[in-house]
């Protein structure tokens, strides 16, 4: 197998460990970090194949983003990459400060509420949901809280215009 250019590392893998890793820190979940920033190719590069390579890659990003362990992720770059590329490798994973290790969230106080949709937005609800790969409860806590967001940035605006 071709091992991947120090330009396939510098310019494409690890801007997107950082991409995923920025997402991560800033309390995008895993999943939906790794869906935003990924596509097959880089499973394909640390050849991870199958139906769960994808899995696999997110278990090596869990393993570095929660537990502080970039080892084997690491391991898979290096052994997938061009020797001249491994120093690139761990310069990237050793600028990393200790103070940026993610630290579990907070719980914070949650309220149940329901509500009915039509049986066509159900569905499309349910299809999107399982798109992202999420529970539609889930789903749905994303779409509120995202609506949430612009509606009082919106209020917020327009009760103190600039």
């Amino acid at each position: 197998m071709a091992r991947m250019r120090i330009e396939t590392i510098e310019r494409q893998l690890l801007p997107l460990l950082a991409l995923v890793r920025k997402k991560y820190l800033a309390g995008v979940g895993l999943h939906e970090a790794l869906r935003e920033a990924i596509t097959d190719g880089y499973t394909r590069r640390l050849n991870l194949t199958g139906d769960n390579a994808v899995d696999r890659f997110r278990e090596l990003l869990r393993l570095w983003l929660d537990a502080a362990v970039p080892g084997p992720l690491i391991t898979a770059l290096k052994s997938h990459a061009h020797e001249n590329a491994h120093n690139l490798i761990e310069a990237f994973f050793s600028q990393l400060p200790a103070s940026q290790v993610p630290q579990p969230l907070v719980a914070t106080a949650c309220e149940t509420m329901s509500f009915e949709l039509p049986q066509n937005e159900a569905r499309m609800l349910r299809a999107l949901a399982a798109n992202d790969g999420v529970s539609e409860g889930e789903f749905v806590g994303q779409a509120v809280r995202a609506a949430l967001a612009a509606k009082m940035k919106a209020v917020a605006h327009e009760l103190w215009p600039r």
